[in-house]
């Protein structure tokens, strides 16, 4: 029958013979080490009772005698002054360095967006779309030129099947055209691989539909964060960013609500919450007051301008009187052409 260490150490089961008694003992400090043939007794962090790596100098042993493989800040020698990363060798933790990635990535962010120059744009070239159909093909965008920059707040009007959404899924990357061309941030999009498509459809563009798209078993905060989690950003950034949105929105005392608790307008504010999360360049939002009242319409319009001031391109389809009046610019679509194009682009 094995003995077990006589330090206590957490090793699972025991130690079934003297020489294992006596290793473990050099190891926690109660008897001197001597080179024998056996590779725990040369070098003892090896052994399952001791620490899972070298021990580095300036490292510091709890009462057990296994070295701390990470400390905090201001804990023994590793967090001495002038040391943020609380390491001794000056190094930080993984998660910390992809939230001080992401804080440089929003502090360049908001210094050229108050440069006042133009951080995104979108250039179209004759650009269409055609759909084969039983009867042979379908032209539901023809010929459109347009250039549209960042700052604004454009509104897409004109009467069903004109057009409006399809012009939407080319510009939110959802769709390829068929005819023309069409640049995202600098970028040609004919040119471009699927998989490259999704990933600037990832980092630049967000989109609030008029069901809000969300996750009924879901909580509202989990709904926000879910989108977050494809970024890559750091767990407690995503988190503080998700709050951030949900407190924004008024919603921070439903933010653990379940979502098919909650009324239409706290939906789409929701919606709306999960995308300003996100902070994308490019807004796309399709008919996103048609079901909501003047009050909360009113709202949803507040913080997508908010975004537009922010440096955010915001392209909304819409019929409701309150999204065209206080749109930036607004779009006049007829049978898949773009026959006028009121206030600045």
């Amino acid at each position: 029958m094995g003995t077990a260490c006589p330090r206590g150490c957490a090793k699972r089961g025991s130690h079934t013979d003297t020489g294992d008694i006596l290793r473990a003992a050099r190891l926690h400090g109660s008897a001197p080490a001597r080179k024998v043939g056996r590779p725990e007794a040369r070098e003892p962090w090896r052994h399952a009772c001791g620490p899972r790596r070298r021990p580095r100098s300036g490292d510091q042993a709890n009462a057990h005698g296994r070295v701390s493989r990470c400390l905090r800040p201001g804990a023994g020698a590793a967090g001495q002054a002038g040391d943020p990363g609380g390491r001794r060798d000056g190094r930080v933790h993984r998660g910390d360095r992809g939230a001080e990635a992401g804080r440089r990535r929003d502090h360049q962010e908001r210094a050229r967006r108050q440069e006042g120059g133009v951080t995104f744009q979108i250039c179209c070239e004759g650009l269409g779309r055609r759909f084969p159909s039983a009867r042979g093909h379908v032209d539901a965008l023809v010929d459109v030129h347009l250039e549209l920059s960042s700052g604004r707040l454009v509104a897409v009007r004109g009467p069903s099947g004109c057009g409006k959404s399809t012009l939407l899924n080319l510009l939110g990357l959802l769709d390829r055209p068929t005819a023309g061309r069409l640049q995202i941030d600098g970028v040609e999009v004919g040119a471009m691989a699927d998989a490259a498509a999704a990933v600037l459809r990832r980092e630049k563009v967000g989109f609030l539909f008029q069901d809000a798209g969300l996750i009924d078993r879901m909580s509202v905060l989990d709904n926000v964060l879910l989108p977050l989690g494809y970024r890559r950003l750091a767990g407690a950034r995503r988190l503080q960013s998700a709050r951030a949105a949900i407190q924004a929105l008024g919603l921070a005392e439903r933010t653990h609500a379940r979502v098919d608790a909650l009324s239409g307008g706290e939906r789409q504010r929701v919606g709306l919450a999960r995308v300003l999360a996100l902070r994308p360049s490019l807004i796309i939002c399709d008919e996103p007051t048609a079901s909501l009242d003047e009050a909360n319409s009113g709202l949803v319009v507040d913080h997508l301008l908010a975004a537009a001031v922010d440096g955010a391109l915001v392209v909304c389809a819409s019929h409701d009187p309150i999204v065209i009046e206080r749109a930036d610019t607004r779009l006049v679509m007829e049978r898949g052409r773009l026959v006028a194009v009121e206030g600045a682009t």
